[in-house]
């Protein structure tokens, strides 16, 4: 919005002097809505070093946080930190314009310093508590005006250079398409003498004929031996970021000299070698491992894709006895069995598979622990997690049967203890039938 400046002069000069911001709306320049919106954009420059600033009328004075892009709104949380930088109290202040805290630290010279000592995130979490809510921000911004008002804090401006532009366009540099690295690209059209390619990340590749081949003489035609879609692999041999494109090569002798991607540090005399050389080849088979594993899909009620954490997380809700089936890192012919035992407490069974028809289905035998066998995965959950949970609930049940906190009251027992705990060490005595499963769970 622009307001023109015969009508500013006009209003000015018969309806009064303009003071501060809340004169934009006194004076009628302004609505209220449309003062809100540009409050933080209007200043008015005066000499902070002449502002004569009284508690009484403050409406009528110069404030110098006009001065600055703040917006009237935040005036009290700039004030505030003002008199927290200059470690004033509320009794120091308390018969001063409420400005006159910002105008001395403005024409201080360690302001910088002081500033940087506020805990703003404290501030912003009081302010967040008190319903003003998220003015972290807003702080820091405070902050910088406060410091250096309305100053330009944009980076210094620069013309990037080819490599630099050509990364932030397309995210390739000199370390991933270099001369002598080698890449994947695919074909987008092969004419007779060149065949036109595009990279993974979408940058041009050119592709001469007299480059396919150590041979030129073996290859009459580029459309003999490339086809659309097809994906190479070659070396680039001339990067040109200027015309975001590089020119690459599908000769042997060239092949042989690439490398697949540029070392960043320089080898460490130090370096334990064999345990790199180790660590490599781990990292590659599981790489292979992972490439060449079966996705599983099972057609059972209870099969879930997950770990074994993911799946303590999904039966921690549901109730005692519940099963999850999933894919086993131990291969194709495995799978993982979790169920819920109680609270916080899983059981985790691994099944082999055998008689599979393929690796696709489920084996028609599963065995569990070596010597059960089961026909199928429900014979496998009623007759394997299902009896195992009945008879945990017998255990329960039994009247010899203590839960775990009592067995901690037994642990710091002293001679001490009210008497209706006595019959319950009866049970518990060394030498009971009892006692040695006690000893099990303390254990």
């Amino acid at each position: 919005m622009c307001l023109e400046p015969d009508r500013l002069e006009y209003l000015l000069t018969f309806q009064g002097n303009l003071v501060n911001r809340l004169g934009f709306s006194d004076l009628g320049l302004f609505g209220p809505t449309v003062l809100e919106n540009l409050a933080g954009f209007l200043a008015i420059e005066s000499d902070i070093s002449a502002l004569m600033l009284e508690a009484e009328n403050p409406h009528e004075q110069p404030d110098p946080l006009d001065m600055t892009r703040i917006h009237p709104e935040d005036y009290e949380f700039a004030q505030k930190m003002c008199q927290d930088a200059l470690d004033l109290d509320a009794e120091d202040v308390a018969d001063q314009h409420k400005s006159q805290v910002v105008q001395q630290l403005m024409m201080d010279d360690s302001r910088g310093r002081k500033m940087s000592e506020l805990n703003l995130d404290d501030f912003a979490f009081n302010l967040q508590r008190q319903g003003e809510g998220n003015k972290r921000h807003t702080l820091g911004e405070i902050v910088n005006e406060l410091i250096s008002y309305r100053a330009d804090r944009r980076p210094a401006f620069y013309i990037p250079n080819e490599w630099e532009v050509m990364q932030m366009l397309t995210g390739e540099n000199e370390r991933t398409i270099g001369r002598g690295l080698r890449v994947t690209a695919t074909v987008r059209k092969a004419l007779s003498g060149r065949v036109f390619c595009e990279l993974d990340s979408g940058l041009d590749a050119i592709l001469e004929r007299d480059y396919v081949s150590d041979d030129p003489e073996s290859i009459s035609s580029c459309q003999d031996v490339f086809s659309t879609r097809q994906s190479i692999k070659a070396v680039v041999i001339l990067p040109e970021p200027s015309r975001f494109q590089v020119k690459l090569s599908t000769r042997q002798s060239d092949m042989s000299q690439g490398a697949t991607f540029i070392q960043p540090f320089r080898e460490d005399p130090y370096n334990d070698l064999e345990k790199q050389a180790v660590a490599e080849d781990a990292s590659t088979l599981r790489k292979r491992r992972k490439a060449g594993a079966v996705k599983r899909v099972v057609n059972h009620p209870n099969w879930h894709v997950m770990n074994s954490g993911q799946a303590e997380l999904y039966l921690a809700p549901l109730q005692r006895g519940d099963v999850v089936i999933r894919p086993s890192s131990k291969g194709a012919d495995h799978l993982a069995v979790t169920w819920k035992v109680d609270e916080d407490v899983y059981q985790h069974i691994d099944v082999t598979e055998l008689d599979k028809p393929n690796e696709y289905s489920v084996g028609r035998l599963l065995r569990v622990g070596g010597k059960y066998t089961y026909s199928d995965l429900d014979e496998l959950i009623i007759n394997h997690v299902k009896a195992t949970a009945r008879k945990l609930d017998e255990v329960q049940l039994h009247e010899k049967y203590r839960p775990e906190d009592e067995l901690g009251a037994l642990r710091t027992w002293s001679p001490g203890m009210v008497a209706h705990d006595r019959n319950l060490l009866e049970e518990l005595r060394p030498g009971s039938p009892w006692s040695k499963h006690v000893r099990i769970l303390h254990r």
